[in-house]
């Protein structure tokens, strides 16, 4: 190695060559240590690559288990290679049982179901093997002590079974205790540890399990009694508040005839407790409604309908409705009166109940109302079944009183809250006393006060005033016809960037049917910044398109604006147009802008016909209607286009006297062509049509003067707008 070049950490403290071989031999030994070390990894690290030999049960005797006593583990081992230990495979394992309802497993877990036997096979990498394995109930027999069928009656003392477990000798151990027992309906009868306990009349199958052997006896429940009946003195109608009410007696009758009185002992239950309930056969009414009570006695049920009326019609509280009051208030009495007919009324003040819903805002006694605090609560009166209610809401200390919005706008015959009157109460916090402000109007016929509200009859302007225990303030309001419409003098505007154009001129309709111009009262608005709204004018400040939007009252109105760079030139294709009567053909106009840039302008612009009856434009169509000649005349941007049109007939052929011709060489001869319309006029055009010879060196044409030079044949042919015409020369 040379100098000045690195050098492996090892190396580089170890120069001479005693370090070079001690350090070769301990990198040898780590080498030997961790071979070792492989050696000890277990093979299920890799199980994709072990070689298994075969596999054979850990205990391959073969297997008795017992029913619900017992469960058994089976073990599989298998030989791999290169391991000197076999290895537990039993989680691996495929496991199946010949008889599953008679042994079950599970990884090797084996659980009797039933007598008989079965064979265990397990499964592994190729290699199955199988033991013999017999279940066996633990005993004989599961026996009740009582083996027909049991009746009891309803109200016996509990019934009490027993089970004993048989052996194979016949002898038998009492499991009443340890055994699990289940009732088929346990609304009939349910059963535990053997004790049977009758529910109602009916039939239950009585089950006693144990060591998965089983037996059952079926106990019918019957009532000693056939019926039972309900009577009251007096009927079955109350009314809220009855002092006297007589108890309902509850009478059973036996299977045998005779009856009994079983009014203490029998379950009494109310349909519907918020209108009666029941104890005994008591009753205790709490409002009108119906309920129905039913008495229940060892099997036997009635029921009966009770209806409980209210003594009175109404309640009525004086004074009525929702109030607020101030903490220092002094009380408000009010008084709780029924009455059956509006001419007869009683007092009922102390003898009601009175609540409040927060005693923290507002108390209440024999209808006295305190205020007591900041807040609210429901005051309520109850005597007999009927309850009424009033709200109070009870405000702190009024200090001062004002309107946010002192100035506000209606429209004729619109009805709108009055404004939200607002306080500053002792503590410093703002308040809304609304509810207990008084309202006056200093002109009813313009602003009308009603439930709260204020109601616009007619334009005009009106004051009104907010009272408050001596504060007042007041709030003016301006009542305006609605708008109809507003009509703007153009529904589009156009302005080239840099000029001004006038916003246009606006009219307003109101529902009443007056109109009024009102352009400066319209408050303007664009959707971009490229245009300048000032002093009624528009001036365009970069190219695009906008909306500009006015607002009046309850009205707006959109115009779409176009702004765009002046253009300098119009080109017009075709530049003038020739056409047949019935004829269309489309124009395209394109302008040029400074920039030299093109723009279509086809649809934008409007053209007038300086003769209607001989041509108009329709859109980008110029369609002739009669002969004749007109000038459509358009503009844009100021500037104005032109567009000549001629309307002629319609050429239907060219003709001539003759077809054919013959001369002799160095004669001549004259075509006379005429043109023929479709107005039935027909003209010379020999001198207008373009002639032809397909061979010249025979014959030559020439606003048909038609020269034979020498002998031979030859076709002359006349064209003229689109139609042609062939004659045939010969020349002898």
């Amino acid at each position: 190695m040379k100098e000045g070049t690195s050098s492996p950490l090892w190396f580089s403290h170890n120069r001479s060559g005693a370090g070079t071989a001690r350090l070769g031999r301990l990198l040898l030994s780590l080498m030997v240590v961790c071979l070792g070390l492989l050696s000890f990894v277990p093979a299920t690290g890799y199980a994709a690559d072990e070689v298994v030999k075969s596999i054979e049960w850990e205990n391959d005797s073969p297997v008795h288990i017992y029913v619900d006593h017992n469960t058994y583990q089976l073990k599989v081992l298998a030989e791999v290679a290169g391991l000197t230990m076999k290895k537990d495979v039993t989680e691996e394992a495929y496991w199946l049982s010949s008889n599953p309802a008679t042994v079950k497993v599970e990884k090797g877990l084996l659980s009797a179901l039933k007598n008989g036997s079965s064979k265990i096979s397990a499964k592994y990498k190729g290699f199955s093997i199988t033991v013999d394995v017999t279940s066996e109930y633990l005993f004989k027999e599961i026996r009740l002590n009582q083996n027909e069928n049991i009746q009891v009656e309803l109200g016996d003392p509990d019934l009490a079974l027993s089970a004993f477990a048989v052996e194979q000798d016949s002898t038998s151990n009492e499991i009443t205790t340890n055994a699990e027992w289940s009732s088929s309906n346990t609304a009939v009868a349910t059963v535990s540890k053997g004790k049977v306990i009758a529910k109602s009349k009916g039939t239950a199958v009585i089950t006693v399990k144990y060591k998965g052997m089983s037996d059952t006896v079926e106990v019918k429940v019957v009532s000693p009694y056939s019926s039972i009946d309900i009577s009251s003195i007096g009927g079955l109608e109350y009314y809220v508040g009855d002092e006297t009410i007589s108890p309902l007696i509850a009478v059973a009758k036996l299977v045998g005839g005779s009856t009994e009185d079983v009014t203490e002992r029998a379950e009494w239950t109310s349909s519907n407790s918020k209108v009666a309930q029941v104890e005994k056969g008591r009753l205790t009414l709490l409002t009108a409604g119906t309920a129905k009570i039913t008495a229940s006695y060892l099997g036997v049920t009635k029921e009966v309908s009770v209806i409980v009326r209210l003594p009175y019609q109404a309640l009525v509280l004086t004074p009525t409705g929702d109030r607020h009051m101030f903490i220092m208030d002094e009380p408000l009495q009010v008084q709780a009166q029924v009455m059956n007919d509006a001419s007869n009324k009683l007092d009922v003040t102390a003898l009601a109940k009175w609540t409040s819903s927060n005693s923290m805002a507002v108390t209440v006694a024999n209808g006295k109302i305190t205020p007591k605090a900041t807040g609210a609560a429901s005051i309520s009166a109850e005597y007999k079944g009927i309850t009424k209610s009033i709200n109070i809401t009870v405000l702190p200390t009024l200090l001062s009183m004002e309107i946010k919005d002192k100035d506000l706008q209606l429209f004729r015959n619109e009805t709108k809250a009055l404004p939200v009157v607002t306080g500053t109460a002792l503590d410093g916090d703002t308040y809304d006393f609304s509810p207990i402000a008084e309202w006056k109007s200093s002109d009813d016929r313009i602003i009308k006060i009603e439930n709260g509200k204020m109601i616009a009859d007619k334009p005009g302007t009106a004051v009104l005033t907010a009272t408050i225990r001596g504060f007042s303030t007041v709030v003016q309001v301006k009542v305006m016809e609605k708008v109809l419409a507003l009509l703007p003098s153009s529904k589009a505007v156009s302005i080239i960037v840099g000029q001004e154009v006038s916003i246009p001129a606006v009219r307003a309709i109101f529902e009443d049917g007056t109109e009024e111009a009102l352009t400066n009262q319209i408050t303007w608005k664009t959707s971009t910044p490229n245009v300048l709204v000032k002093d009624g004018k528009l001036r365009g400040l970069l190219q695009g398109k906008l909306t500009l939007t006015g607002t009046y009252l309850n009205k707006t109105i959109t115009i779409p604006v176009t702004l765009e760079e002046e253009i300098t030139e119009f080109r017009v294709e075709p530049d003038s147009l020739e056409l047949n009567i019935g004829q269309s053909k489309s124009v395209k106009v394109t302008g040029v802008y400074k920039d030299g840039t093109t723009t279509t302008l086809t649809s934008k612009i409007t053209w007038d016909s300086a003769a209607p009856n001989v041509a108009v434009m329709k859109g980008s169509f110029v369609k002739a209607a009669a002969i004749g000649q007109t000038v459509l005349s358009g503009s844009y941007q100021g500037k104005k286009i032109q567009l000549i049109v001629k309307v002629v007939p319609k050429l239907v052929k060219l003709e001539a006297d003759e077809k054919s011709y013959s001369l002799a060489a160095g004669g001549s001869a004259v075509i006379a062509l005429r043109a023929i319309y479709d107005n039935g006029i027909a003209a010379d055009i020999s001198t207008e049509a373009v002639w032809s010879s397909t061979n010249l060196g025979v014959v030559q044409v020439d606003k048909g003067h038609i020269k034979a030079l020498k002998k031979g044949s030859a076709s002359v042919k006349a064209t003229f707008k689109g139609k042609s015409v062939t004659f045939r020369v010969t020349v002898k």
